[in-house]
């Protein structure tokens, strides 16, 4: 009997210790594999000197102190983005990402990438600057065309003078029409749809584009793109544009070519004032409802703009 206890305790052990080894080899092999995977990942073969051992530990000591409830109960992280931005932007993490470089912003559309507030402190102060109404939408632009007819389309600036409710809140209305988070559907998010938002969202890019088909405000606006970026230390932009077409002050009328130019003169000119900026990459977009015919004349465009 007692030969019989030893040998079935032996049997449990060395079943034991083969589980054990087998567990312990299924750990090894995953964190091999996870390894690996990071080690292809951006950054992954990146070294460490040990000051930057030091930045990166103060770096995550206060993403864990960010991390942590505040008294008042409000987490950014648990927020929607529209009530959280105020408070990361209020954050020191956020204000030390601020100020170090960012190499690159891979994924971007020209005609979201300028803040609201400088569309309307600058470009619906100068002269030209015109809003029409249609239905229930209002459009940016210069002169009339035909979604803008003449009778429903005036000058911002004799608009602003007869405000009733006075400049500071005639400005706050005219951001609102390029602004997803001063429409009423964000203000309502967590109750508005999704084809509701995406209405409104939609509705800001076509408010805007009549001011970048005029050449002037075309070139002052990609201006402030790349002062705006490389401000928070971006050295690199791509950049998605349809390529429609431009007109200037006369009349006339620019298309891909030589667009395409004026945004090389603006870039080689950025460089020349700030040689820390590497570059722009235009990555010509189109609506994806185009049609074969619509899609045949942008690979050809794309083609002789190679």
């Amino acid at each position: 009997m007692q030969v019989t206890i030893v040998l079935l305790l032996s049997v449990r052990t060395v079943l034991a210790t083969v589980i054990l080894s087998r567990a312990k080899h299924y750990e090894e092999m995953r964190a091999a594999i996870v390894g690996a995977e990071q080690d292809y990942g951006t950054g992954g073969k990146v070294f460490l000197n040990p000051d930057e051992q030091h930045v990166d530990r103060v770096l995550r000591e206060m993403k864990k102190r960010e991390l942590h409830p505040p008294e008042n109960g409000l987490l950014p992280a648990g927020m929607h983005f529209f009530d959280a931005r105020s408070l990361i932007e209020d954050s020191p993490v956020f204000r030390t990402l601020k100020s170090m470089p960012k190499g690159a912003v891979l994924h971007l559309h020209n005609s979201a990438a300028v803040s609201s507030r400088w569309v309307i402190s600058n470009l619906t102060y100068r002269d030209e600057a015109r809003l029409c109404q249609q239905d229930d939408r209002y459009y940016f632009t210069v002169r009339p065309h035909g979604r803008c007819p003449e009778n429903q389309t005036h000058r911002i600036t004799d608009m602003r003078k007869g405000h009733k409710e006075g400049v500071e809140a005639f400005d706050r209305w005219l951001e609102s029409i390029i602004n997803l988070k001063h429409k009423p559907t964000a203000k309502m998010s967590r109750l508005a749809t999704v084809n509701e938002l995406w209405v409104d969202f939609e509705s800001c890019f076509d408010a805007i584009k009549g001011f970048l088909h005029y050449k002037p405000f075309y070139e002052a606006y990609h201006w402030q793109l790349l002062r705006e970026f490389h401000d928070d230390g971006v050295l690199y932009i791509e950049f998605r544009i349809s390529l429609g077409k431009v007109y200037d002050e006369g009349g006339k009328e620019y298309g891909p070519p030589e667009i395409t130019s004026m945004l090389r003169r603006i870039v080689d000119e950025f460089r020349r004032q700030h040689p820390s900026f590497h570059g722009v990459k235009i990555i010509m977009a189109k609506h994806k409802n185009m049609n074969d015919e619509e899609l045949e004349n942008a690979l050809k465009l794309y083609d002789n703009l190679r």
